[in-house]
């Protein structure tokens, strides 16, 4: 366009208006010369001449007006084009740059103003463009940010304040909060920690404006394990020793316990147990859970090891008191009500695979040392009455159970399993019993022929299954009890635990989170007899990143590889230590700083947990 412009339109422009404005000369010297005594004029061409100089004058206007619109075609034509969005995603942060922004040339810093379409505003440093080095962008939310910027992202040093009254100053990359930094409450509370991908990933501690402390362990946001952020230490007159906070004479806040045989790590207030915390008793049981003025007080699991049982469940004065699960390791499970630490109130027993009185299910109400409900059998019948101390006291009149219905019979199918309930199109359908070959039991729920929807599997090894099921599978939510003492509840599909779940294990083991085909994967938390993990699974085993702390105070944070500390770690002594480096095989091994609680400090390359330099 600009060569068409400088080559044809201007020339063309030029030579018309010189030919006019020559001519023009031309004839005013001859009107001039006749006024000094040459012939006038005849009066048709004094007309003429009027018409040829108004003809001239339209002309010239029209050339004109041509030379001005050509003119702000060539302006528009040659200013230089916006910047355009950064980057392939439009809704990347922040938004691109539109009318009004200034574009440095490639390699040039200068101080710049953009504006972006949302309405937010970028003032400070550019380069090619886009935000680069030191500068302020306001928000259309009320929010702020002044620091470091690379490529358009703010990454560096910088301080976010939100428009809610937050604020946070630390380090940033690739646009979000990466490292250490402080976060500030508009009510005056403050968390100094580690932040990875925008999220809370390490050791931090919050102060309180009532002067509180609180330090932990955070994993993508979540507070996974709280740490004694006081290393004192001291004995009771009773001989209990305590590492924390003391506050005349008393321990407050997070700390430790060592009393006789018993260890507790948790929350304390005025020297007594109140808040969440694990106890660690001396003969091998474990709470895990909330207590109230020394008591075990909310909700908690309760492992008791003299017979591997659980309660999961609710506590009041130190028992069991609420609702609750109690899972047996002979296979049977109460989910009910309680009152110190009996059945009392509505509930469902399920009793164990090998009851000799062939029992399958009790529901109803628990009345002290009385029962009052239904009691139900692997061969379909049932009883309703009460009873006290297991004896029968008052039972219903007339046949229950599923033989109520008088089509129930019983017949054999094509493969030897034996079927008993009520037919339909030549199908078991409603409730029945099916016994198949190999004796194993399933009562419950049918639908065309097959086990479908609530019922129980009683499998000839001893395991027993209580739950949903489709088409004589495990499917949907249920519990699970194996031969060998542990259980299973969650969801299942294809007859395997996949999906959110939990295990109670023998030996003290709990397991809450993710399951895929009856193994942890995924994220999950392990209560074990010395320690609790929190943190990436996968085929059964540790895998990932993860928290780990243990009874004697000591936490780990960093990369686990089946089922041992392996990778990149950081750990917190009790005693002030802190080791940060590589390990392998659950030991220090590579490259790692030990830093000592009297502030020296040991670099080099370890070797199972021994410096080598």
């Amino acid at each position: 366009m600009n060569n068409v412009l400088d080559n044809l339109i201007f020339p063309v422009l030029a030579s018309v208006i010189s030919g006019l404005i020559l001519n023009y000369m031309s004839k005013r010297k001859e009107h001039k010369a006749g006024k000094k005594g040459g012939p006038a004029a005849p009066e048709t061409d004094g007309a003429a001449q009027g018409m040829l100089r108004k003809a001239d004058v339209r002309i010239a206007a029209v050339m004109l007006t041509v030379f001005c619109v050509a003119s702000a075609v060539s302006f528009l034509s040659t200013r230089p084009p916006d910047p355009g969005p950064t980057g392939d995603d439009p809704t990347r942060f922040p938004p691109a740059p539109t009318e009004g922004s200034s574009q440095a040339p490639s390699g040039e810093e200068t101080d710049s103003v953009i504006y972006y379409e949302n309405g937010d505003r970028y003032v400070g440093e550019t380069e090619n463009g886009q935000p680069n080095g030191k500068g302020t962008c306001n928000y259309t939310d009320g929010s702020e940010y002044v620091g470091d910027w690379k490529s358009g992202l703010k990454d560096g040093a910088g301080i976010l304040s939100y428009a809610e009254g937050g604020r946070y100053e630390g380090e940033f990359r690739a646009d979000r909060p990466d490292g250490d930094g402080v976060y500030y409450w508009k009510n005056g509370d403050k968390l100094e920690a580690k932040w990875a991908d925008g999220a809370l990933n390490g050791k931090g501690t919050m102060t309180c404006r009532d002067g509180s402390v609180l330090t932990g362990i955070w994993r993508n946001d979540e507070l996974v394990v709280k740490m004694i952020d006081n290393l004192h230490t001291w004995n009771s007159a009773d001989g209990t020793g305590f590492t924390g906070n003391e506050v005349n004479g008393l321990i407050e806040g997070y700390g430790r316990s060592v009393g006789g045989n018993d260890t507790y790590l948790g929350d304390f207030k005025n020297g007594k147990r109140d808040g969440n915390g694990i106890c660690y008793y001396g003969n091998g049981d474990r709470y895990d859970g909330e207590w109230k003025n020394g008591y075990m007080e909310g909700k908690g699991v309760f492992y008791y090891k003299e017979y591997d049982n659980w309660y999961q469940g609710e506590f009041s004065n130190g028992k069991r008191n609420g609702t609750g699960t109690f899972y047996f390791s002979s296979g049977a499970r109460y989910e009910g009500e309680w009152k110190d630490n009996d059945y009392q109130g509505t509930g469902i027993m399920w009793y164990a695979p090998d009851d000799g009185a062939k029992r399958w299910y009790f529901t109803g109400v628990w009345e002290g040392d009385m029962k009052r409900g239904t009691l139900y059998y692997k061969d379909g019948r049932c009883e309703s009455g009460v009873w006290k101390d297991g004896e029968m006291l008052e039972t219903s009149d007339g046949s229950v159970g599923i033989f109520a219905d008088e089509n129930v019979r019983t017949w054999e199918d094509a493969d030897g399993s034996s079927l008993t309930g009520t037919q339909k199109d030549g199908l078991l359908s409603g409730n029945g019993i099916l016994v198949y070959k190999n004796n194993s039991m399933y009562i419950g729920e049918f639908q065309n022929g097959g086990p479908t929807g609530s019922g129980t599997r009683f499998y000839n090894d001893g395991g027993i299954y209580v739950g949903s099921v489709q088409n004589g599978q495990r499917e949907g939510s249920g519990a699970c009890y194996f031969p060998s003492g542990d259980w299973y509840a969650g969801e299942w599909k294809n007859n395997n635990l996949t999906g959110q779940g939990a295990g109670y294990y023998t030996g003290g083991g709990f397991y809450t989170g993710e399951y895929v085909e009856r193994k942890q994967s995924g994220t999950g938390v392990m209560h074990c007899w010395d320690s609790v993990y929190s943190g990436e699974w996968e085929n059964g085993q540790r895998n990932g990143k993860g928290v780990w702390s243990g009874r004697d105070g000591n936490c780990y944070f960093g990369e686990y590889r089946d089922n041992v500390k392996c990778g990149y770690g950081v750990m917190y002594y009790l005693n002030g230590d802190r080791y940060e480096g590589e390990w392998r095989e659950d030991k220090q091994n590579g490259v790692g700083t030990m830093y000592y609680a009297d502030g020296s400090e040991k670099y080099g390359n370890w070797v199972d947990g021994v410096c080598q330099n």
